[in-house]
């Protein structure tokens, strides 16, 4: 298996990039995606160290990548997508998952491109410290069916 590098540092051009994972909103065809649709596809990967996390629905609708210490019996790898963002985005993407506010918190991990089998570092958001998730339904993968039956936006949230 080959391993590279995602370009999480500056690179020689004056506007530096990161490689991002995405797994819920952000993918294509998801409410979110607008955010990231101008920026580069690298291609569908999954969680490298599946046994490290699971993915779990919130009442609103979208996912939370939890971190786990230990192997869970039947996890599987987290699928999703890789893109290339600017810094700017970069930013859009930290207010969005509440990184100030504890909702998620982004960090580096390994994912594999499914149509090269190569190992990439990128950043995920992975769930926050800010509410208990212990209850929360297990999923597969985050797909456009549960999008469409339980996604709620911000914006309808604060009507509920």
């Amino acid at each position: 298996m080959t391993s590279a590098v995602a370009s999480i540092s500056p690179t020689t051009s004056s506007k530096t990039t990161s490689n991002v994972f995405v797994y819920g909103t952000l993918k294509r065809g998801m409410f979110n995606h607008k955010l990231i649709q101008n920026e580069k596809f690298i291609g569908i990967a999954q969680t490298t160290n599946h046994y490290k996390y699971s993915l779990v629905l919130s009442k609103w609708g979208f996912p939370y990548l939890l971190e786990t210490n230990e192997e869970k019996m039947g996890s599987l790898a987290i699928k999703g997508e890789l893109y290339e963002v600017s810094d700017e985005v970069l930013e859009l993407l930290d207010e969005l998952e509440n990184i100030k506010g504890g909702l998620y918190q982004r960090k580096v991990i390994d994912v594999l491109l499914a149509d090269c089998l190569t190992t990439m570092k990128c950043f995920a958001y992975i769930a926050g410290e800010k509410e208990n998730k212990s209850n929360l339904p297990t999923i597969e993968e985050y797909t456009q069916e549960i999008h469409d039956m339980k996604y709620i936006s911000k914006l309808d949230r604060s009507r509920e």
